[in-house]
């Protein structure tokens, strides 16, 4: 069995959204999402708008952090 080139499990996205009383308040941009994808393989994203696309594409680069989940890249954890 060979290590997938990524490995996503369970990543997820939530921001801050204000309060709420004094309880903080979160939106959730991209619900628990799990995938693998192996070499030579193609993974096409497709939804609504505000569907959480763009936010999967900026986690995966690093350009933004996540809430949960791990990332897998030829097996290592990206942080």
């Amino acid at each position: 069995m060979t290590t997938p080139l990524l490995k996503v499990t369970d990543l997820s996205k939530r921001y801050f959204s204000g309060y709420k009383g004094f309880r903080r308040q979160y939106t959730e941009a991209l619900a628990p999402i799990s995938f693998e994808l192996n070499s030579g393989e193609t993974l096409a994203i497709a939804g609504e708008a505000g569907s959480g696309k763009s936010t999967l594409a900026r986690i995966l680069v690093g350009a933004e952090y996540r809430s949960g989940g791990q990332i897998l890249f030829n097996g290592e954890p990206l942080d």
